[in-house]
């Protein structure tokens, strides 16, 4: 089996979703299911660390919230879906729908009566996300020995998890343990800070913050902002990182699953990593027979088969996720632990602070932490 292409950015969450059917969570259960039927026997004698912690909500405290109870024993698909997006999409449940597809997986599942194995399935998921305590075992045995209680337990935890990881600052988590910290002054000496402008400025903020400039690159505000105007309708760099959270970046972008089909376990890359940006926009498979055919048109929109938005997200990523690792980079050349982003183009956008926090956690193996220091007073400047 051939190699992906080298350094692959980190996987990123996609919320891009079409209806009831997301083809992103369908393509996550595929790739959940494959690597159990890969490794059953690692699976079955998997248990949590030592270092882990209990369970906040009991097994058998199925009874309160009563509305959640009710809900659970009426429709207890609904109670899993939106169990699932709070885990894997959002905390605070933005964008989330009553029937989506892991509902429907579950219900699909529940006719069978197969639906201990999603419910196990997510079980496990929450205990690694949040370092919990049991093992496969134990999952297997509450999701057969009370469905019902099992949900109302996991949507119960899920929820109190998320909720303290906000107060404790922990942030935004995706397929990895991002960690977004808010903008708090620094305690320590030294650390890097990275301006973020039309160019990029990496500093070196020493004791009596006294501040080197280290290094640089052009590639920052401006080169995003000047090939989205190129390549897309937007104006205004706040219209860009819009239509970019709107965006899906996986119909623009080669992802490690277009390659293999599932997640490439050997070497720890998630199906959702991008292995190539804008490799579908390259490929001639993806090409729109207009152009083949090279008829003359007034507006080169017409002829794109890609959206807007994609485009959007596809850049804001590559660029943000660059200005990630090279910060990473610089950061161990001169030793610091933490990095600080700011400047003008920083702004309170998910997509944007998230490609950053997950940028330097990955590229610096959970050892750094990205402070994204946001500049709102600024936002109102950068009208192109």
């Amino acid at each position: 089996m051939a190699a992906p292409a080298p350094a692959p950015a980190p996987a990123q969450t996609n919320t891009h979703n079409n209806g009831p059917i997301d083809h992103n969570d369908l393509e996550e259960w595929k790739s959940r299911f494959n690597d159990v039927l890969a490794r059953p026997s690692e699976h079955v004698n998997s248990k949590s660390p030592e270092t882990s912690q209990p369970w906040q909500n009991s097994f058998f405290g199925c009874f309160s919230p009563i509305s959640l109870c009710a809900i659970t024993c009426c429709v207890p698909c609904v109670t899993f879906g939106k169990t699932h997006h709070r885990l894997q999409k959002n905390k605070n449940l933005e964008g989330y729908e009553p029937v989506n597809t892991s509902c429907l997986l579950f219900w699909a599942s529940t006719c069978v009566g197969l639906h201990w194995i999603p419910l196990a399935l997510q079980r496990a998921s929450l205990r690694e996300k949040h370092n919990l305590q049991g093992s496969c075992l134990v999952d297997l045995a509450t999701a057969c020995c009370c469905g019902c209680c099992d949900l109302i337990q996991q949507d119960k935890e899920a929820e109190y998890r998320e909720a303290q990881s906000v107060a404790t600052g922990e942030g935004y988590k995706a397929n990895e343990d991002e960690t977004i910290v808010p903008s708090t002054p620094p305690k320590s000496h030294p650390y890097l800070l990275v301006n973020i402008g039309s160019g990029v400025s990496f500093f070196q903020v020493s004791e009596n913050n006294q501040c080197q400039r280290i290094s640089g690159s052009s590639f920052g505000g401006s080169a995003l902002c000047g090939l989205l105007l190129l390549l897309t309708r937007a104006r205004t760099y706040e219209d860009m990182l819009e239509q970019a959270e709107k965006g899906n970046n996986a119909n623009v972008d080669k992802l490690i699953g277009d390659i293999y089909g599932m997640d490439y376990n050997r070497i720890g890359m998630k199906m959702t990593a991008v292995a190539s940006t804008f490799c579908k926009a390259f490929s001639l498979e993806h090409r729109p027979e207009a152009e083949a055919e090279e008829q003359s048109v007034e507006d080169p929109a017409d002829i794109k088969s890609f959206s807007d938005a994609d485009i959007c997200h596809s850049l804001v990523f590559a660029v943000f996720n660059n200005i990630g690792q090279l910060a990473t980079l610089h950061s161990r050349i001169h030793g610091n632990p933490d990095i600080y982003f700011t400047g003008p183009y920083v702004q309170n956008c998910q997509l944007l602070i998230r490609t950053l926090c997950i940028a330097v956690r990955y590229y610096s193996q959970g050892e750094k932490k990205a402070h994204v220091v946001i500049n709102q007073g600024q936002a109102g400047d950068l009208t192109l």
